[in-house]
Formats: structure tokens, C-alpha cells, sequence
């Protein structure tokens, strides 16, 4: 079986992870158990919102901005609930890092970058932490039964898997 190196270095990781585990922490997530992402958004005092109309989430999944003081967090109503649990947990890590606003190009579209994927993948790590993915692979659980489980997609539980370097073996499982 063919070593594949996971895309960030074991200090980010271990840095996302310190990060999840803090935001678990707020709402006595242990490390091992599902979390709720509104509320944890509760914690933050944010308020949700839903945006109106037939938007495509691949156009729009969500936003965070302030208001009054408070944060307010725009997700569209369109997503599916896996989808919608990992957007509310970038946008709520978002303001976990005091990330800035970002800017948005003349199609609306926010632009991608490092604290994008910061946002995202502690998000994910909130979700899914490391311990119950790298479990599940060596335990030869179905990767639907985990996603269900934590309130995410497959695709979300696959993604945590190359992202922690244990793909080889969650590939090997699959052929067994």
C-alpha cells in the first residue's frame, strides 16, 4: 500500500484540531461526540438567517457578518443539512479566529483564501474530529453510517480522511 502524505503539515493539523476541540469544549462536546452547530452558534450569540428565493448552493452557501454588534450568519435555505451543519461551523469559525471580512468580486462571488480554508477545515474538525475518523477507518465502519451519525456527508467524512493521511487505509478497507 502506497504512502500518501495528508495535504497539511502535522503542526496545522494539530493547530485545527486545538482549535475544534476548544469550540467542542463551548458546548460540552466531549472529544468523541456529535456536536450541534446552532448551538454552538447560540454560544456566539450569533443570529441565523436564511437567505430568500431559489439560490443555487453552489452559488451561495453562507456568510457571516455584523450587525449592531452581533454576528449575524446568512445561510441558504437550499442546502441539505449535512451542508448546511459544515457552512455554519466555517462561518462560526470565522468569527472563532477574528477572521476579517472578506471581499466579494463583482458577481457576488467571496474569494478563497487561507483563512477560508482555516475556517473550513477547523469546521470540519469540529464535526468530525480526528479521533472518530481515524476509529472508524481502522474499525471498517461504513463511511454513510459515521456521516449520518455526526450530521455530515460522506463526501465531508471522505475528505477528513485524506486530510489526516489515513486514505491508504480506507482505501485497503474497501477492497477487503
Amino acid at each position: 500500500m502506497a504512502k500518501t502524505a495528508p495535504p497539511f503539515t502535522h503542526d496545522h493539523l494539530e493547530h485545527l484540531q486545538q482549535n475544534a476541540d476548544v469550540l467542542r469544549a463551548q458546548v460540552g462536546a466531549g472529544p468523541d461526540g456529535p456536536v450541534d452547530a446552532f448551538a454552538l452558534a447560540a454560544v456566539f450569540g450569533a443570529r441565523i438567517e436564511y437567505l430568500d428565493g431559489d439560490v443555487d448552493p453552489g452559488d451561495f452557501s453562507g456568510m457571516v457578518t455584523m450587525h449592531a454588534g452581533q454576528p449575524v450568519i446568512v445561510l441558504n435555505r437550499n442546502m441539505s443539512a449535512e451542508r448546511r451543519n459544515i457552512t455554519l461551523l466555517e462561518e462560526l469559525c470565522h468569527l472563532h479566529y477574528r477572521h476579517p471580512v472578506e471581499e466579494w468580486d463583482d458577481q457576488g462571488r467571496q474569494h478563497t483564501n487561507v483563512t477560508e480554508s482555516e475556517a473550513y477545515q477547523t469546521g470540519a474538525a469540529v464535526l468530525l474530529p480526528a479521533i472518530v475518523v481515524a476509529k472508524a477507518v481502522y474499525k471498517n465502519r461504513a463511511a454513510a453510517d459515521v456521516a449520518r451519525e455526526y450530521g455530515v456527508s460522506k463526501e465531508l467524512f471522505e475528505m477528513r480522511v485524506k486530510v489526516l493521511g489515513l486514505w491508504p487505509h480506507y482505501q485497503g478497507r474497501k477492497a477487503a
